[in-house]
């Protein structure tokens, strides 16, 4: 009754695009209240541009020392900004130094010249004065020897099946989150483009852990989804992990259920199919209950005083295989369910 239709639920979903860790999962994905979204390649495209930069100083030599550093960086922001400076035709120098700060940024050294690279918190650590930037989306600051020079305003589009995704989960009675490490007002205009009224920004790899278990102690089932390496103390921590296959493999490692070609809106096929394969493992478990009810007391001969009727053997062994067959036919409706 159970591992034909586990069996069945999951090579579905491996056929769909979805590989699922093990039976326990589809269990768990169908007592989820919460779901809980990674910004950054899961909700977004996770190919940010460079849309717009200021600074302080001559542009080439901003955007050569700023590019130079960021191609050894294989963070989607600072992708962005090495391609910009590509694009802009200019010539990358190779750093003498560099050194990756979690969650924060870069350090690095060019010509003696000590650089930091991040976001406004890493500034912050370093007691830098800067002008915090007032445009939408994401800002990567630049620092030259202790000396604000300028920002890079970064913009990262929606997924084309995001919005629809999440307006499906709504539709199932589940609360969506948006968890990221980008700042309020990016954070703000995506979640409001995708629908989504609960928003954590300005978080820290191990913040969004904390920030998991604290929504667990509201009695809700927790599933998280993400595709980053910032994103696995996180993937861990919740009661259901789903990480897009296009991530890293850290996250996907840490993951119940992978998604392939990071394809968001298989994430709603998910918890459908869980919900699916579930209510026919209760049907199953149902007429495996009503045969042997009826069945073992017959077969017994329990019935034979009053009505002198009974099962053979022949016809016990054949109501058996019925009762098999009963289930795997009403597990096969599985094979339609993605």
């Amino acid at each position: 009754a159970v591992p034909m239709a586990v069996m069945l639920s999951t090579t579905s979903a491996s056929k769909s695009g979805l590989m699922i860790s093990g039976g326990d999962v589809i269990e768990k994905a169908n007592d989820i209240g919460i779901v809980v979204f990674d910004k950054t390649g899961t909700l977004t495209i996770g190919k940010p541009s460079v849309i717009s930069f200021h600074t302080n100083i001559n542009e080439e030599e901003f955007l050569k020392i700023s590019s130079s550093c960021t191609q050894f960086s294989n963070h989607p922001l600072s992708i962005a900004i090495t391609e910009f400076g590509k694009e802009k035709n200019i010539k990358l120098l190779d750093p003498d130094k560099f050194k990756n700060i979690a969650g924060l940024g870069f350090e690095a050294q060019i010509s003696n010249k000590k650089i930091l690279v991040g976001s406004a918190d890493l500034l912050r650590q370093h007691n830098i004065d800067f002008d915090l930037s007032d445009k939408v989306g994401s800002h990567v600051y630049v620092v030259i020897d202790n000396k604000y020079v300028g920002v890079f305003n970064i913009y990262d589009s929606v997924k084309p099946n995001a919005v629809e995704l999440v307006a499906n989960l709504k539709n199932i009675g589940v609360e969506i989150i948006m968890l990221t490490g980008d700042n309020e007002l990016m954070a703000k205009a995506i979640a409001s483009e995708l629908g989504i009224t609960r928003v954590y920004s300005n978080v820290k790899p191990v913040e969004k852990a904390q920030i998991i278990d604290e929504l667990k102690l509201s009695g809700k089932k927790v599933a998280m989804v993400g595709d980053g390496i910032n994103d696995a103390p996180a993937l861990t921590a919740a009661d259901l992990s789903l990480a897009m296959s296009s991530g890293s493999d850290i996250a996907i490692e840490a993951s119940d259920v992978s998604v392939f070609e990071g394809k968001i809106e298989k994430v709603y096929d998910f918890f459908l199919l869980s919900r699916r394969t579930m209510t026919i493992i209760k049907q199953n478990l149902f007429l495996s209950f009503i045969y042997n009810f009826l069945c073992i007391p017959l077969a017994a001969g329990v019935f034979f005083y009053w009505w002198n009727i009974t099962l053979t053997p022949m016809w016990a062994s054949l109501a058996m295989g019925l009762s098999s067959a009963s289930v795997i036919l009403s597990s096969l409706r599985l094979k339609k369910s993605l």
